[in-house]
């Protein structure tokens, strides 16, 4: 993920401008809520508005019960908590709305750049305003 994440970020044009210390302080400033707004967007992109969808063909179900099921093989207790704490931000702030106004490809991209330039944290209801 964190070569995704660098690889993308490297086609910002002003991040080539800008001094190496300055780029990783704002990369490591930005990298949770951007790679949360990157899992969102594939799962928007899929039409899916009761799951996150994590990479590798792992997804997390706005569902508990298919969350802890999901989660049984190896079931850690404050990773399930962190997880439902943080999508449970995700499915209201963006991923319902991103799917009720049918975000396409432009939106997402613009979308995640903005969680990048943007300073700020994610909090539920702001993410998105229909």
């Amino acid at each position: 993920m964190a070569t995704f994440y660098s690889d993308w970020a490297s086609h910002i044009p002003k991040l080539r401008s800008m001094d190496t210390s300055d780029v990783v302080a704002l990369m490591s400033a930005r990298a949770t809520q951007c790679v949360w707004m990157w899992f969102v967007c594939e799962s928007i992109k899929r039409g899916r508005d009761d799951e996150v969808v994590l990479g590798c063909g792992s997804v997390f179900h706005r569902d508990e019960g298919l969350a802890r099921q999901a989660l049984a093989s190896g079931e850690d207790k404050s990773v399930l908590a962190l997880l439902q704490s943080t999508c449970s931000l995700l499915f209201d702030g963006v991923l319902r709305k991103g799917v009720a106004m049918g975000l396409g490809e432009e939106e997402l991209a613009l979308l995640k750049v903005l969680c990048f330039c943007v300073p700020g944290r994610m909090s539920s209801g702001c993410l998105l305003s229909a």
